[in-house]
């Protein structure tokens, strides 16, 4: 009598396969460290720079309210030298500014701009009384210390038809009516404020403005 044959239990290939080799669970967390780690940075990079765009409008706009302050104080500045030169006041004399050389422009060469003449002593330029309150007209009011000065220069003899400095009819007539005159002595006006720096002083990494014109007196 034959003995009973036991059944065979046959093992799939994909089966072996799985126990042999199973996942490994250590290189799926890897992946999921690096896609954080570069989810971070982008983050971290966005975040710079909102950080300087920030810091670079507030200093433009810091720039932006210098130049205002100073441009109110120089041109403050401006009439307040015009008001020691016209009516009312006496017409300058023009025998007066051959001291220092630099403010007689009509016997003497002269730049452009005084502001940037080194030639130009720090004794020619006049510093006007100012207050940190609003007072009377006879100072200007530079709340934030912007160290206003200014220098007049003598440019010579001035008429429609000719003279040392020379000006158009339309610069003459000041208005039209009965204010036309041909001729007068021609002065320019050089008007300048600073940014306030550490305590008070001009910095000059910030805002300067330099205000110009030039009168005609009797």
């Amino acid at each position: 009598m034959d003995s009973p044959v036991s059944p065979r239990t046959t093992r799939k290939p994909a089966d072996r396969a799985f126990r042999d080799h199973p996942p490994r669970r250590s290189a799926q967390h890897g992946v999921a460290l690096i896609v954080s780690l570069i989810l971070l940075l982008v983050v971290t990079i966005i975040g710079l720079a909102a950080i300087r765009l920030s810091g670079t409008q507030e200093k433009m706009a810091g720039n932006a309210v210098d130049r205002t302050q100073a441009f109110q104080v120089a041109e403050a500045t401006l009439q307040f030298a015009a008001a020691t030169i016209l009516p009312p006041a006496n017409p300058p004399n023009p025998a007066s500014f051959n001291v220092p050389s630099v403010t007689d422009c009509a016997n003497s060469p002269c730049t452009n701009n005084p502001a940037n003449d080194g030639a130009i002593p720090a004794s020619a330029w006049v510093f006007p009384p100012t207050s940190q309150t609003a007072a009377s007209s006879n100072s200007i009011v530079t709340p934030y210390g912007n160290n206003p000065s200014y220098i007049i220069q003598y440019m010579g003899t001035c008429s429609v038809d000719g003279g040392t400095f020379q000006f158009t009819n339309d610069q003459n007539n000041q208005g039209g009516g009965g204010s036309l005159k041909t001729a007068g002595n021609c002065y320019r006006i050089t008007a300048r404020a600073n940014s306030p720096g550490a305590n008070g002083a001009p910095s000059q990494n910030r805002a300067q403005v330099v205000l110009q014109a030039i009168y005609r007196t009797n």
